[in-house]
């Protein structure tokens, strides 16, 4: 049995029946400070009887009263093509403990969805797929493999990916193109693939890499070829080189990005004030919502107008302490929480100790 709190099922019932009248309700449960009701901890149920007092709305009206056959419905505007005549005799016929044939194997039941045109009933039988060698999920326990760091960048409409659909978007393309990957062992075996840091939704990049272990056969040419026939617009890898087996910090030590919000003129004086202060102290809140702070001049490492709409900055990343480009056009520039969220940020480059490496031909040959 699963057990929830009655007060809980109440709520959702109120949400399931209810309609655009409830709109209000919702507006003054948000402002008494109900954001989070999914969490038992955080579900606050005095506070949403005072905005049904607010608001004036009845939730009996909604959850146990009972309702005319022809009363409309709250999601009756929405065209599914299934008739509210057949729902009400199938509604009929439940009660009377009748039975509606199979119209895949039957006559049809008038339902309203076929009109036999563009829409009809197609049965298939089902059939049984022969195993193949490329039928697992990859290689065996003890089979030879390697690393490959693999470069790709993140544009345009790709920006709005979060991070966990990004990992999905690449774990479906490395099935799709047939790569054998390493997998972990257990009951439930998943790539071995590890991403660098999260970049913020939003944040386009022309430079982001993930480290991904396949088998000792595969060249580096293959998996960009494979993996860029897969993704979808926006995402592209440009680079594949093999990585060390031994972990190695990747981790970014500094990122350069460009910065241009439509018509918005940088101030020069606000960027001289920053640039010409010995120190800036902001307060910024982890995780886990304690205060931290830090000195703002310490992690930027370079910041300039390219021309009066363009921002370039290098921020620097430490272990724990890291500044969002955000940060620095709040702190800096004075903008507001809405015109940094108009701002384009691109992320230009990355670079560590060890890309560096590789750049410079010290890494292993394609």
């Amino acid at each position: 049995f699963k057990w929830q709190n009655p007060e809980v099922s109440w709520l959702e019932g109120l949400w399931a029946r209810g309609d655009r009248r409830l709109s209000h309700l919702l507006i003054a449960a948000y402002n008494k400070g109900c954001k989070f009701d999914g969490w038992s901890d955080q579900f606050n149920y005095p506070a949403w009887e005072a905005a049904m007092a607010e608001t004036g709305v009845d939730p009996d009206f909604f959850t146990v009263r009972k309702r005319d056959v022809n009363e409309p419905l709250p999601w009756d505007h929405i065209d599914n093509r299934v008739d509210k005549t057949f729902l009400s005799q199938e509604w009929e016929n439940a009660l009377e403990g009748k039975f509606t044939a199979d119209c895949r194997l039957e006559d049809c039941n008038q339902c309203g969805v076929c009109d036999f045109e563009e829409i009809d009933v197609r049965t298939y039988q089902a059939f049984k797929k022969e195993l193949t060698r490329d039928s697992g999920v990859g290689l065996g326990k003890d089979a030879p493999f390697k690393k490959l760091n693999v470069y790709y960048s993140k544009l345009d409409q790709a920006k709005y990916f979060g991070h966990l659909e990004l990992v999905n978007i690449f774990l479906r393309a490395l099935k799709r193109a047939k790569i054998p990957a390493k997998y972990s062992q257990g009951f439930h075996p998943k790539p071995k693939i590890s991403f660098d840091d999260p970049l913020p939704i939003g944040i386009e990049s022309h430079q982001e890499y993930f480290t991904l272990a396949v088998a000792d056969f595969v060249k580096p040419d293959a998996v960009v070829h494979g993996l860029n026939t897969h993704l979808p617009e926006g995402l592209h890898i440009h680079d594949c080189r093999l990585a060390p087996l031994k972990a190695r910090d990747h981790t970014a030590k500094s990122s350069v990005y460009q910065i241009s919000i439509s018509g918005y003129d940088f101030d020069t004086d606000k960027l001289a004030s920053f640039v010409n202060s010995s120190e800036v102290t902001i307060t910024l809140t982890n995780r886990k919502g304690k205060l931290k702070k830090i000195d703002l001049k310490d992690m930027v490492v370079n910041i300039e107008l390219s021309d009066s709409k363009h921002l370039l900055m290098t921020l620097k990343s430490e272990p724990g302490k890291t500044v969002r480009p955000g940060e620095v056009l709040r702190h800096v520039f004075d903008l507001t929480e809405q015109e940094i969220k108009q701002a384009r940020v691109v992320k230009l480059k990355a670079e560590s100790t060890a890309y560096r490496a590789e750049r410079m031909g010290q890494g292993a040959k394609r």
